[in-house]
């Protein structure tokens, strides 16, 4: 919990220098600070240009959720594709992505064809993915 404390201080101080120095709204210099945070998750591999996504046992939403929790910022559905492996396009814009977005784990843009995580779906991935191998 301690460390949950100072992670929130330590981005709510970034947000407001950023917000000073840039003369930009309280908004944008949170978001201009989470696509500057990191998130360190062992269940994803970077190899080369491609993450793989290692837990063998989870689904395709739960994948889906994990690679995009790492990534800093939206994700392009051609990328989770081939990170997570799988085959075909339309379902899994049909049958997964648009249910995350429905329960708002996620928001699909569909023009620009990318995935943003949402709070929600970070809490989820926290409390129900174990991000271990």
């Amino acid at each position: 919990m301690d460390a949950t404390v100072v992670y929130g201080m330590i981005k709510w101080i970034m947000s407001e220098l950023v917000r000073i120095f840039h003369s930009i709204s309280p908004e944008e210099a949170a978001a201009v600070v989470e696509t500057l945070t990191e998130r360190d998750v062992p269940l994803l591999w970077r190899v080369g240009e491609v993450t793989r996504v290692l837990g063998t046992g989870l689904s395709a939403k739960d994948k889906m959720l994990v690679l995009v929790y790492g990534s800093s910022g939206s994700v392009s559905v051609k990328d989770i594709l081939q990170s997570i492996e799988y085959g075909n396009a339309s379902r899994f814009r049909a049958n997964v992505l648009k249910a995350a977005h429905k329960a708002d784990l996620i928001h699909f843009d569909a023009r620009n064809d990318a995935v943003t995580l949402s709070p929600v779906g970070a809490r989820y991935v926290e409390e129900n993915i174990p991000l271990t191998v």
